[in-house]
């Protein structure tokens, strides 16, 4: 009302400009007592101060890339860690996964203890990704794409058919007989067909 200047002070957790950042840790009611003076009279007030938790989510540590052989099957590859500095990681799940390619799972192996497996596609080799997410108790979640290269095995070939297709064949002396033979290679190699 006189047009003084005014002098505010305020309690903890609050600095002298009344400011306050607050962190994960900082979640619950503070009562902050504030005053007023303009020099010669004064005037406080204790606040209520609500700060809301907000959840922080995890942070998953980090996943190399991953070689595994095409056709091994399920394979453990990878123990899995996340740290959540406001609760704790209660899951890992798989977020995207290509299944023509490669079948990402992750499990409880033993308590706490999660581990990604592996397992590649019947003749699948080459690149492959898959994303996995770490999930704490508040639904906050953190997730990495994880590369794979699923090694080259030499499968070997198979006869699909023989023209003509019987078990025995009698030829004379000096006679020819002409074959046929069709083949696969899930390779895709170049084939040489040898007669012994």
């Amino acid at each position: 009302v006189d047009e003084d200047v005014l002098l505010f002070l305020y309690g903890q957790p609050f600095d002298v400009n009344g400011e306050w950042q607050t962190d994960a840790a900082d979640s619950g009611e503070y009562d902050v007592l504030v005053q007023v003076t303009d020099g010669f009279l004064f005037d406080e007030q204790t606040i209520k101060v609500s700060v809301k938790d907000v959840n922080v989510p995890p942070v998953l540590d980090p996943i190399n890339d991953l070689n595994i052989k095409e056709d091994s099957g399920e394979q453990e590859v990878w123990i899995l860690h996340a740290s959540d500095q406001d609760g704790t990681v209660n899951e890992f799940a798989i977020s995207n996964e290509n299944l023509n390619q490669v079948d990402c799972i992750v499990k409880m192996v033993v308590p706490n203890r999660w581990s990604l497996f592996l397992k590649p596609t019947k003749d699948f080799f080459g690149n492959a990704k898959c994303t996995v997410r770490a999930i704490d108790n508040k639904g906050g979640s953190d997730e990495q794409v994880v590369n794979i290269l699923v090694e080259n095995i030499n499968d070997a070939p198979k006869i699909v058919s023989v023209i003509p297709s019987v078990n025995e064949i009698t030829l004379n002396k000096g006679g020819i007989q002409n074959f046929i033979v069709t083949w696969s290679d899930v390779d895709n190699g170049e084939n040489k067909v040898e007669w012994f």
